[in-house]
């Protein structure tokens, strides 16, 4: 079965517009709060692999052993005819359209960013020698792991929480009005077989948050679109379009880009395990994926929990005109939202005790 994925991504690369994903190697020794001690970028062409296949190949590349990856899920492809009758009878969904802010000020100078450290690299794959324009955060493995009792407690997922805090952050610094629409990609594999793993395996669909959701009412409306295997929508409709030829294509995405956009795509790799030992990666190297964005899909970023930590990545599209130290402070409020759940967890359970057990 062919990759419906890739007329569209060589529809993107007519247009100017990048496929790149970047995958940054973060020393062992960088702080959880910036780590910016890159010693390699690895970057690869969206057309060729998902966000899971571009893990796949980077621990390939440098040796590294995958001992726990996210398990395929999907057991079978619905049928476009069924999908199709399924949607006739849903109601029309809200029209949320960003309104993106304009920088307050002018553009701030670009903070410094150090440039990478000079290791071996893969053959075959092309790396930057500018860093590229993004931002990443680590969260320690006991803020992870209470993340997690905290998201249970609510009976939510950890990626929920995290995106959650994300769209909290774009709503309260870079856009507003009444909310907008978010592309949430889903991993197909178990039930579409493309030959070669590392390919798009992926499927999706565009979830219009308000701009107060909660974490719960985000689950809610995430599992009913699971139910219904909306993700499977928009595989068939890029199925379809590809009968249509390569310049079609072309033209139908340039169309695209002329309309209102979307916030962004929310692209969670789940949860790895990995051994770098005998590997050309120091012992402890903490890998931080970051998706492409465009032009109307501004808001990128990458989150994936690796060997016990959140790793949170960010890239704004420049047509949103925000500098690198914006971008990096949107970074710190998304971490900072995003740990400020521990916070008024534990001072409920705080409040929560009885008066003679807090006198000790």
């Amino acid at each position: 079965m062919p990759d419906v994925a890739v007329p569209w991504f060589r529809a993107r690369t007519s247009q100017g517009v990048s496929n790149r994903i970047y995958i940054a190697c973060i020393a062992p020794d960088a702080t959880h709060a910036a780590p910016d001690n890159v010693l390699s970028w690895y970057t690869l062409s969206h057309q060729d692999v998902d966000g899971i296949g571009a893990m796949q190949r980077l621990c390939r590349a440098y040796g590294v052993r995958i001992i726990k990856s996210p398990a395929p899920r999907e057991t079978a492809i619905p049928g476009f005819f069924s999908l199709y009758r399924q949607r006739r009878h849903r109601p029309p969904e809200p029209a949320l359209v960003p309104q993106w802010r304009t920088p307050s000020v002018s553009r701030t100078p670009s903070v410094s960013r150090p440039q990478s450290v000079s290791r071996e690299r893969p053959a075959g794959e092309h790396t930057d020698p500018a860093v590229p324009p993004i931002s990443s955060s680590l969260i320690s493995a006991a803020e992870t792991l209470a993340l997690t009792v905290h998201a249970r407690e609510r009976g939510v997922s950890l990626a929920t929480l995290v995106f959650w805090a994300l769209h909290r952050m774009v709503m309260t610094d870079l856009a507003d009005g009444e909310g907008g629409r978010w592309l949430y990609p889903v991993n197909l594999r178990g039930a579409l077989n493309l030959g070669d793993d590392e390919r798009n395996h992926v499927g999706g669909f565009y979830m219009p948050l308000p701009h107060d959701a909660s974490p719960e009412q985000i689950q809610g409306w995430l599992r009913r679109r699971l139910r219904d295997a909306d993700h499977w929508w928009l595989w068939h409709q890029a199925r379809y379009a590809c009968w249509l030829g390569q310049p079609v294509i072309n033209r139908i995405y340039r169309n695209i880009l002329t309309r209102p956009g979307h916030l962004g795509s929310f692209s969670s790799l789940g949860e790895w395990t990995l051994d770098f030992h005998d590997s050309t990666l120091p012992p402890g190297t903490r890998i931080a994926p970051c998706g492409p964005g465009s032009p109307n899909h501004p808001v990128a970023n990458g989150v994936i929990v690796c060997n016990g930590e959140l790793i949170m990545s960010l890239r704004l599209d420049p047509v949103l005109g925000r500098s690198d130290a914006e971008r990096d402070a949107c970074m710190a409020r998304w971490r900072e939202g995003l740990l400020s759940l521990l916070t008024s967890s534990a001072g409920a359970q705080q409040d929560r005790q009885p008066i003679a057990s807090r006198a000790g």
